[in-house]
């Protein structure tokens, strides 16, 4: 906004909202929004720590399932939580990328845009830990019901197992009347005495 005061008499025309005092106001309002952004960015990080939070509860909790339909339903809340913590991921990291390109030099903004890039990395890192932590965790699991089952079993079968998914190897090798557990026959185990 312009508003010039004109005083023909002593030939002068003054600019009473110069264009720096507008692009002040300008620059104090981008602030603002990159502020609220910043904000809105640490918020979405808390939630996204939250997620992995839970994500290890339902991990932890698909290693003690031993019934097939309660293991069927963990691994469905396991991948619709991957599925929104890694579209969660992405949205942050689309966040940040364009909060950074709003920097300008402004030494401020810096400090903020790489507090809030450092603490998304240490959110991924911890999301990352977690879901290698559950990985090695299921891996052995199925070397122990591998061997529980087939005591005899050499490595190769172990890694055999561990790259075909067979995770549930032992509940598949028990059976349940009347919601006991029965384990089967010892010699369907190959169990040596």
């Amino acid at each position: 906004m312009s508003f010039t005061l004109s005083l023909p008499l002593l030939g002068l025309d003054i600019d009473l909202f110069p264009a720096g005092i507008e692009m002040n106001n300008m620059q104090t309002e981008d602030a603002g929004d990159f502020f609220t952004e910043v904000n809105e960015i640490d918020s979405d990080i808390e939630i996204m720590k939250r997620k992995t939070q839970n994500i290890r509860s339902v991990h932890q909790r698909s290693l003690q399932d031993i019934d097939a339909q309660a293991i069927e339903t963990t691994q469905e809340e396991l991948r619709k939580l991957t599925e929104d913590a890694s579209t969660s991921n992405r949205a942050l990291s689309t966040k940040i990328r364009i909060l950074k390109g709003k920097v300008r030099g402004d030494p401020a903004k810096q400090a903020q845009a790489d507090r809030v890039e450092k603490n998304y990395k240490a959110s991924l890192i911890e999301y990352q830990k977690v879901v290698l932590d559950f990985q090695e965790r299921v891996r052995s699991q199925i070397k122990r019901q591998v061997k529980i089952v087939k005591p005899d079993a050499t490595e190769e079968e172990l890694e055999a197992a561990c790259q075909d998914g067979q995770g549930q190897i032992f509940s598949q090798a028990v059976s349940t009347i009347d919601g006991r557990l029965v384990l089967p026959s010892r010699t369907d185990l190959h169990i040596r005495s």
